[in-house]
């Protein structure tokens, strides 16, 4: 079993991550850390966990026999923490740093199965913008500026890198839009049809498991609860625009970090994260 601990487990994002893990047949939670509630039962604040789980909020855990640290706060001590203990950063904070991969599985999967054991988790937007034109630079299909419509605190220049990282010759600006769903408009270097560029994106995203195409507008409760991250893609003359949905607290953080993890020590990518959407 994996042993992990969750630090500032009180969090949204850290009461998502108890959500997940109690129930991932490979995990046991040995720590909840909590500055606040040190002793306090888990399920007496994240309420929709009673009689999951009978943990208590620990304020300084010993991390010495931790395989796995998620890092739900920028200023975590790891003093305690083993040298080959996995860890995964949610606040965006590690981003950059060495040692860390770009937590987005679709993108850093062969690096995280490869020997990586950090991993920092960019904002769900970063995530859906990576994802919406990564089988395009993948091909060296991008040319001249990309448009992303995502919220003002999104960080660009992480999506930036990840395009130049997979086509290097990309001499366009991605430029940010003002709204606050992620929508990519990218200019093609060749002529495809509609169906050309939709068989490439499933061709690109078909050994994944969590990100799919729509003939339609995905809508919330299509990837509300899940870890899906859904496309729909437009091709007006040479004019790409995707649209990505999913749900910013799962795919886009939580669930993620958990897609990560898995990726680290060798698990099935999907074990723990089969959720059923809330559907309509």
């Amino acid at each position: 079993m994996i042993k992990a601990s969750i630090l500032d487990a009180d969090s949204d994002a850290g009461g998502e991550l108890l959500r997940l893990l109690i129930h991932h047949p490979d995990v046991n939670i040995i720590n909840a850390q909590s500055a606040d509630r040190d002793g306090q039962l888990v399920s007496d604040f994240h309420f929709g966990l009673v009689g999951d789980t009978d943990l208590r909020f620990s304020d300084d855990p010993d991390l010495s026999k931790s395989n796995v640290i998620f890092l739900c706060r920028p200023d975590a001590d790891l003093s305690s923490a083993p040298e080959d203990a996995r860890i995964i950063d949610l606040t965006g904070q590690r981003i950059g740093q060495p040692g860390f991969v770009l937590g987005i599985g679709e993108l850093n999967r062969k690096d995280m199965v490869r020997g990586a054991t950090r991993a920092a988790i960019p904002h769900p937007s970063v995530q859906a913008a990576v994802i919406t034109i990564l089988p395009l630079a993948k091909r060296g299909e991008l040319r001249g500026d990309i448009v992303i419509d995502v919220p003002a605190d999104t960080d660009i220049s992480i999506v930036e890198t990840a395009v130049r990282g997979l086509q290097p010759d990309f001499s366009g600006r991605i430029l940010r839009g003002n709204a606050t769903d992620c929508t990519a408009r990218a200019t093609l270097q060749t002529n495809c049809t509609g169906s050309d560029i939709r068989a490439l994106y499933r061709e690109a995203y078909d050994d994944h498991n969590f990100v799919f195409v729509l003939s339609r507008i995905p809508v919330a409760a299509d990837v509300a609860n899940t870890n899906k991250c859904l496309l729909n893609l437009k091709v007006d003359d040479n004019t790409l625009t995707v649209t990505a949905l999913m749900d910013p607290a799962i795919k886009g953080c939580a669930g993620s970090a958990v897609h990560c993890m898995n990726l680290l020590f060798g698990l099935h990518e999907v074990i723990g994260l089969q959720l059923k959407a809330l559907g309509h």
